[in-house]
């Protein structure tokens, strides 16, 4: 008796198991007819208990991409300020990087698209935070965080001399205007510094929704003296 109904406890856990895996195969898999005819069914099976996703193998997998541009402005020879168009300053530097692999820029880059994350970073949040202090529940606690000055506005009083410049600033204000002197073979009065951001989608709405496009947006760091600089 004790035999039977180990065996039937065993069959029952193996074939437990192997829909189990079956399906988690099928949920991790690329998208293919049969995950696509199935989709809801597996979803449903997988949600919320035994959702997998890439952050698995990466906590905070790449879902934008940034481009770091600069516009410098000059005054000609009349007093009349000129402006440049916009310089994409991450496909320079790419564009140098990919030229010599073993170059010391690729440390450079690095710090770059560091710093280019911590200012949209630091942007982000002064967003939420101007969000929360209109809700009623931060308005009856008193948040006092709110009263802090906002990044923006940390930049405004580094511009008028009352304070530093953020470190993250720095690394790009250094390659903004070193972007710029390659280009023109000259220097510039003030620079301004825009972040575009391309958020994709997650991968499975590219297969289910029909309307899925890429949102592009930007930041616009207010204008700020050009760093007289001509080697990285």
């Amino acid at each position: 008796m004790k035999n039977k109904l180990f065996v039937i406890w065993y069959l029952f856990l193996s074939i437990a198991l192997l829909i189990h895996f079956s399906i988690t195969i099928l949920y991790n898999s690329p998208v293919n007819p049969i995950t696509y005819k199935y989709y809801p069914a597996i979803q449903s099976y997988m949600q919320p208990l035994f959702n997998q996703n890439w952050k698995l193998f990466a906590p905070d997998p790449v879902s934008n991409n940034h481009k770091l541009l600069v516009k410098g402005y000059y005054k000609g020879e009349n007093g009349k300020e000129n402006e440049t168009q916009w310089i994409d300053v991450t496909e320079l530097l790419v564009t140098e990087l990919h030229k010599n692999r073993l170059t010391p820029l690729r440390l450079a880059v690095a710090q770059i698209t560091t710093s280019t994350i911590e200012t949209v970073n630091k942007y982000a949040t002064d967003q939420m935070k101007a969000e929360a202090s209109v809700t009623e529940d931060n308005t009856q606690k008193g948040i006092s965080d709110n009263d802090r000055p906002s990044y923006e506005e940390l930049i405004n009083h580094a511009i008028n001399g009352d304070g530093a410049y953020p470190r993250e600033l720095i690394v790009l204000r250094g390659a903004s205007s070193n972007a710029l002197y390659k280009t023109f073979g000259r220097h510039f009065d003030e620079i301004i510094i825009r972040i575009n951001i391309e958020r994709f989608p997650d991968y499975y709405d590219y297969i289910m929704e029909e309307d899925v496009e890429i949102e592009t947006i930007y930041i616009q760091i207010p204008k700020i003296p050009y760093k007289e600089i001509s080697e990285l």
